[in-house]
């Protein structure tokens, strides 16, 4: 995984946590997602 990846993962893991953490949005219910490129997302 390279680095930018890497640290797109962690960014969304800690915001997908920071807003269920607050209620603002439950377990089953967010899809998150960061563009790599033009043409990627993860």
């Amino acid at each position: 995984m390279t680095a930018m990846r890497e640290h797109l993962v962690q960014a969304i893991i800690d915001a997908g946590r920071f807003l269920y953490g607050r209620g603002w949005s439950p377990a089953t219910s967010s899809n998150y997602s960061a563009r790599l490129t033009s043409a990627r997302c993860c």
